[in-house]
Protein backbone atom coordinates (compact mmCIF):
# COMPACT_ATOMS: atom_id res chain seq x y z
CA UNK A 1 0.00 0.00 0.00
CA UNK A 2 1.31 3.21 -1.02
CA UNK A 3 0.14 6.79 -0.96
CA UNK A 4 1.11 10.17 -1.32
CA UNK A 5 2.48 12.49 1.87
CA UNK A 6 -0.18 15.41 1.87
CA UNK A 7 1.23 18.70 0.53
CA UNK A 8 4.63 17.10 -0.49
CA UNK A 9 4.63 14.65 -3.16
CA UNK A 10 6.46 11.96 -1.15
CA UNK A 11 5.30 8.16 -1.36
CA UNK A 12 3.99 7.08 2.40
CA UNK A 13 4.36 3.82 2.25
CA UNK A 14 3.40 0.83 5.21
CA UNK A 15 6.51 0.40 6.44
CA UNK A 16 7.69 4.32 6.65
CA UNK A 17 4.16 5.17 8.29
CA UNK A 18 4.63 2.15 10.95
CA UNK A 19 8.36 3.36 11.41
CA UNK A 20 7.32 6.95 12.61
CA UNK A 21 4.45 5.52 14.90
CA UNK A 22 7.31 3.52 16.52
CA UNK A 23 9.87 6.29 16.72
CA UNK A 24 7.12 8.81 18.38
CA UNK A 25 5.50 5.51 20.49
CA UNK A 26 8.19 5.64 23.07
CA UNK A 27 7.60 8.86 24.74
CA UNK A 28 4.38 8.48 26.46
CA UNK A 29 5.37 5.11 27.39
CA UNK A 30 8.07 7.20 29.16
CA UNK A 31 5.97 9.34 30.83
CA UNK A 32 4.25 6.64 31.81
CA UNK A 33 7.30 4.40 33.59
CA UNK A 34 8.15 7.82 35.33
CA UNK A 35 5.17 8.43 36.56
CA UNK A 36 4.77 4.48 37.94
CA UNK A 37 8.19 4.82 39.51
CA UNK A 38 7.12 8.16 40.86
CA UNK A 39 4.31 6.45 42.62
CA UNK A 40 6.22 3.18 44.01
CA UNK A 41 8.87 5.56 44.97
CA UNK A 42 6.10 7.53 47.13
CA UNK A 43 4.46 4.37 48.36
CA UNK A 44 7.08 2.63 49.52
CA UNK A 45 8.75 5.46 51.32
CA UNK A 46 5.27 5.88 53.34
CA UNK A 47 5.07 2.65 54.34
CA UNK A 48 9.39 2.51 55.21
CA UNK A 49 8.04 5.64 57.37
CA UNK A 50 5.12 3.86 59.44
CA UNK A 51 7.42 0.89 59.55
CA UNK A 52 10.13 3.10 60.97
CA UNK A 53 7.45 4.25 63.05
CA UNK A 54 8.67 7.72 62.21
CA UNK A 55 5.83 9.83 63.90
CA UNK A 56 7.50 8.35 66.84
CA UNK A 57 11.44 9.46 66.02
CA UNK A 58 9.84 13.02 64.66
CA UNK A 59 8.21 13.75 68.07
CA UNK A 60 11.54 12.32 70.05
CA UNK A 61 13.32 14.69 67.53
CA UNK A 62 11.13 17.68 68.26
CA UNK A 63 11.03 17.12 71.73
CA UNK A 64 15.26 17.07 71.77
CA UNK A 65 15.31 20.31 68.64
CA UNK A 66 13.01 22.39 71.83
CA UNK A 67 16.02 22.11 74.29
CA UNK A 68 18.02 22.92 71.25
CA UNK A 69 16.95 25.65 70.00
CA UNK A 70 18.62 28.53 72.67
CA UNK A 71 21.57 27.06 72.47
CA UNK A 72 21.70 27.25 68.50
CA UNK A 73 20.51 30.47 68.71
CA UNK A 74 23.43 31.47 71.21
CA UNK A 75 25.64 30.25 68.33
CA UNK A 76 24.26 32.31 65.38
CA UNK A 77 24.07 35.08 67.14
CA UNK A 78 27.97 35.01 68.28
CA UNK A 79 28.25 34.56 64.82
CA UNK A 80 26.07 37.65 63.81
CA UNK A 81 27.54 39.82 66.48
CA UNK A 82 31.03 39.30 65.24
CA UNK A 83 30.05 40.23 61.98
CA UNK A 84 27.88 42.67 62.02
CA UNK A 85 29.70 43.91 65.26
CA UNK A 86 26.47 44.98 67.22
CA UNK A 87 25.18 42.20 69.53
CA UNK A 88 21.78 44.23 69.63
CA UNK A 89 21.32 44.35 65.70
CA UNK A 90 22.28 40.43 65.29
CA UNK A 91 19.51 40.17 68.01
CA UNK A 92 16.78 41.91 65.95
CA UNK A 93 18.25 40.21 62.53
CA UNK A 94 17.87 36.87 63.95
CA UNK A 95 14.63 37.06 66.06
CA UNK A 96 13.29 38.56 62.99
CA UNK A 97 14.12 36.57 60.94
CA UNK A 98 12.62 33.75 63.27
CA UNK A 99 9.16 36.19 63.76
CA UNK A 100 8.21 35.72 59.96
CA UNK A 101 8.41 32.19 60.65
CA UNK A 102 6.41 31.39 63.43
CA UNK A 103 4.63 34.36 64.68
CA UNK A 104 5.72 36.74 67.40
CA UNK A 105 4.21 34.19 70.20
CA UNK A 106 7.09 32.01 69.93
CA UNK A 107 9.87 34.71 69.36
CA UNK A 108 9.07 36.22 72.60
CA UNK A 109 9.62 32.63 74.04
CA UNK A 110 12.52 32.48 72.15
CA UNK A 111 13.79 35.42 73.06
CA UNK A 112 13.67 34.89 76.47
CA UNK A 113 15.14 32.04 76.25
CA UNK A 114 18.60 33.65 74.45
CA UNK A 115 18.26 36.58 77.03
CA UNK A 116 18.42 34.54 80.13
CA UNK A 117 21.72 33.01 78.87
CA UNK A 118 23.26 35.91 77.88
CA UNK A 119 22.22 38.02 80.53
CA UNK A 120 25.87 37.95 82.48
CA UNK A 121 29.18 36.42 82.77
CA UNK A 122 28.32 33.74 84.77
CA UNK A 123 25.47 32.31 82.73
CA UNK A 124 27.13 32.76 79.58
CA UNK A 125 29.50 30.00 80.56
CA UNK A 126 26.05 27.77 81.51
CA UNK A 127 24.96 28.96 78.12
CA UNK A 128 28.39 27.65 76.47
CA UNK A 129 27.71 24.69 78.28
CA UNK A 130 24.52 24.24 77.51
CA UNK A 131 24.85 24.81 73.65
CA UNK A 132 27.78 21.87 73.87
CA UNK A 133 25.33 19.21 75.74
CA UNK A 134 21.95 20.45 74.14
CA UNK A 135 22.81 21.31 70.17
CA UNK A 136 25.20 17.99 70.41
CA UNK A 137 22.42 15.59 71.85
CA UNK A 138 19.97 16.87 68.87
CA UNK A 139 22.36 15.92 66.02
CA UNK A 140 23.51 12.88 67.79
CA UNK A 141 19.64 11.88 68.18
CA UNK A 142 19.62 12.40 64.32
CA UNK A 143 22.00 10.50 63.28
CA UNK A 144 20.59 7.60 65.21
CA UNK A 145 17.12 7.96 63.59
CA UNK A 146 18.77 8.67 59.97
CA UNK A 147 20.48 5.02 60.90
CA UNK A 148 17.12 3.55 61.62
CA UNK A 149 15.94 4.72 58.62
CA UNK A 150 18.66 3.60 56.17
CA UNK A 151 18.89 0.26 58.44
CA UNK A 152 22.17 0.75 59.15
CA UNK A 153 23.29 -0.61 62.38
CA UNK A 154 23.94 1.49 65.44
CA UNK A 155 28.10 2.15 66.05
CA UNK A 156 28.68 0.37 69.57
CA UNK A 157 32.22 1.54 70.67
CA UNK A 158 32.63 2.19 74.09
CA UNK A 159 35.00 4.67 76.26
CA UNK A 160 35.33 8.20 76.66
CA UNK A 161 37.11 8.63 73.29
CA UNK A 162 34.06 7.50 71.30
CA UNK A 163 32.10 9.09 73.23
CA UNK A 164 33.89 12.82 72.82
CA UNK A 165 34.54 12.13 69.42
CA UNK A 166 30.59 11.72 68.92
CA UNK A 167 30.38 14.57 70.41
CA UNK A 168 32.61 16.57 68.66
CA UNK A 169 30.95 15.47 65.54
CA UNK A 170 28.27 16.41 66.78
CA UNK A 171 29.23 20.12 67.73
CA UNK A 172 30.81 20.21 64.33
CA UNK A 173 27.60 19.94 63.01
CA UNK A 174 26.11 22.62 65.30
CA UNK A 175 28.72 25.15 63.84
CA UNK A 176 27.81 24.55 60.67
CA UNK A 177 24.40 25.25 60.83
CA UNK A 178 25.48 28.89 62.96
CA UNK A 179 27.77 29.20 59.15
CA UNK A 180 24.67 28.21 57.31
CA UNK A 181 22.23 31.10 59.09
CA UNK A 182 25.22 33.40 58.04
CA UNK A 183 25.19 32.57 54.94
CA UNK A 184 21.32 32.94 54.25
CA UNK A 185 21.63 36.14 56.18
CA UNK A 186 24.57 37.17 53.87
CA UNK A 187 22.49 36.57 50.92
CA UNK A 188 19.19 38.23 52.05
CA UNK A 189 21.43 41.56 53.19
CA UNK A 190 23.21 41.20 49.79
CA UNK A 191 19.63 40.95 48.05
CA UNK A 192 18.17 43.93 50.52
CA UNK A 193 20.99 46.31 49.68
CA UNK A 194 20.64 45.86 45.64
CA UNK A 195 17.36 46.23 45.35
CA UNK A 196 17.84 49.35 47.43
CA UNK A 197 20.19 50.75 45.11
CA UNK A 198 17.82 50.19 42.47
CA UNK A 199 15.28 53.20 42.00
CA UNK A 200 12.12 53.27 42.80
CA UNK A 201 10.62 53.79 39.46
CA UNK A 202 12.27 50.22 38.95
CA UNK A 203 9.79 48.22 41.41
CA UNK A 204 9.28 45.40 38.73
CA UNK A 205 12.84 45.00 38.99
CA UNK A 206 13.05 45.33 43.13
CA UNK A 207 10.50 42.69 42.98
CA UNK A 208 12.79 40.40 40.37
CA UNK A 209 15.77 40.60 42.67
CA UNK A 210 13.64 39.86 45.44
CA UNK A 211 12.76 36.88 44.26
CA UNK A 212 15.76 35.59 43.20
CA UNK A 213 17.18 36.56 46.88
CA UNK A 214 14.40 34.13 48.10
CA UNK A 215 15.55 31.34 44.93
CA UNK A 216 18.96 31.56 46.37
CA UNK A 217 18.12 31.18 49.89
CA UNK A 218 15.62 28.01 49.51
CA UNK A 219 18.33 26.65 47.13
CA UNK A 220 21.20 26.19 50.06
CA UNK A 221 18.47 23.85 51.43
CA UNK A 222 19.41 20.99 49.12
CA UNK A 223 23.24 21.49 49.40
CA UNK A 224 22.37 21.13 53.43
CA UNK A 225 20.63 17.56 52.92
CA UNK A 226 23.44 16.58 50.65
CA UNK A 227 25.79 17.57 52.90
CA UNK A 228 23.72 15.01 55.62
CA UNK A 229 23.44 12.50 53.45
CA UNK A 230 27.26 11.99 52.83
CA UNK A 231 28.33 12.73 56.72
CA UNK A 232 25.80 11.66 58.90
CA UNK A 233 25.15 8.02 57.72
CA UNK A 234 27.46 5.19 58.26
CA UNK A 235 27.29 3.82 55.00
CA UNK A 236 27.51 4.82 51.12
CA UNK A 237 24.94 6.31 49.48
CA UNK A 238 24.28 6.00 45.62
CA UNK A 239 25.19 9.74 44.53
CA UNK A 240 21.88 9.82 41.85
CA UNK A 241 20.05 8.71 44.98
CA UNK A 242 21.97 11.60 46.89
CA UNK A 243 21.28 14.08 44.97
CA UNK A 244 17.47 13.33 43.81
CA UNK A 245 16.77 12.67 47.68
CA UNK A 246 18.48 15.44 48.28
CA UNK A 247 16.44 18.26 46.36
CA UNK A 248 13.24 16.46 47.38
CA UNK A 249 13.70 16.38 50.65
CA UNK A 250 14.41 19.69 50.37
CA UNK A 251 11.41 20.85 48.89
CA UNK A 252 9.53 19.19 51.25
CA UNK A 253 10.83 20.49 54.19
CA UNK A 254 10.38 24.45 52.39
CA UNK A 255 7.28 23.41 51.64
CA UNK A 256 5.93 22.46 55.22
CA UNK A 257 8.20 25.28 56.88
CA UNK A 258 5.86 27.96 54.53
CA UNK A 259 2.64 25.71 55.49
CA UNK A 260 3.71 25.69 59.25
CA UNK A 261 4.13 29.68 58.58
CA UNK A 262 0.68 30.47 57.02
CA UNK A 263 -1.18 28.34 59.61
CA UNK A 264 0.78 30.05 62.11
CA UNK A 265 0.20 33.75 61.12
CA UNK A 266 -3.40 32.80 60.59
CA UNK A 267 -3.99 31.05 64.31
CA UNK A 268 -1.73 33.53 66.26
CA UNK A 269 -4.63 35.74 67.25
CA UNK A 270 -7.96 32.72 67.62
CA UNK A 271 -8.65 31.17 70.70
CA UNK A 272 -6.58 27.96 69.90
CA UNK A 273 -3.52 30.19 69.26
CA UNK A 274 -3.40 31.96 72.86
CA UNK A 275 -4.55 28.89 74.38
CA UNK A 276 -1.48 26.19 72.64
CA UNK A 277 1.26 28.74 73.90
CA UNK A 278 4.63 29.87 72.36
CA UNK A 279 6.29 26.42 73.30
CA UNK A 280 3.38 24.31 71.90
CA UNK A 281 3.54 26.19 69.04
CA UNK A 282 7.56 25.83 68.39
CA UNK A 283 7.24 21.73 69.72
CA UNK A 284 4.34 21.91 67.02
CA UNK A 285 7.02 23.53 64.17
CA UNK A 286 9.56 21.22 65.04
CA UNK A 287 7.46 17.79 64.82
CA UNK A 288 6.23 19.24 61.67
CA UNK A 289 9.95 20.08 60.33
CA UNK A 290 11.36 16.64 61.30
CA UNK A 291 8.48 14.35 60.04
CA UNK A 292 9.65 16.48 57.26
CA UNK A 293 12.98 15.35 57.04
CA UNK A 294 12.33 11.80 57.91
CA UNK A 295 10.02 11.98 54.81
CA UNK A 296 12.47 12.94 52.91
CA UNK A 297 15.46 10.65 54.25
CA UNK A 298 12.57 7.58 53.71
CA UNK A 299 12.35 9.28 49.58
CA UNK A 300 16.57 8.67 49.50
CA UNK A 301 16.82 5.51 51.17
CA UNK A 302 13.63 3.93 48.47
CA UNK A 303 16.35 6.03 45.63
CA UNK A 304 19.30 4.28 47.01
CA UNK A 305 17.79 0.65 46.83
CA UNK A 306 16.40 1.29 43.33
CA UNK A 307 19.30 2.73 41.39
CA UNK A 308 21.84 -0.15 43.21
CA UNK A 309 19.03 -2.99 41.38
CA UNK A 310 19.71 -1.44 38.17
Amino acid sequence: MVGMGAGNGWPVTAGSLRGRLVSSGPMPSRALRLARSAFEVVRDALKGFGEDRGGRMAAALAYRTLFAIAPLLLLALGVFALVVGDAEEAKVAVLGAIGSLVGSAATEAIESLVGSAVRSDATAVVGLALFAWGSSSLFIDLQASLSDVFRVPQERRSGWRAWVRSRLIAIAWSVGFGVLFLVIWVVNAAGGWLAGLLPEALGATRQVVALVTRLLTVALAPAVFMLMYRTMIRTRLDRRAVLVGSVITAAIFVATAYGAAAYFSWDRDTTAGRVAGSVVVLLLLAYFLATALLLGAEVTRVCHHRFRSK
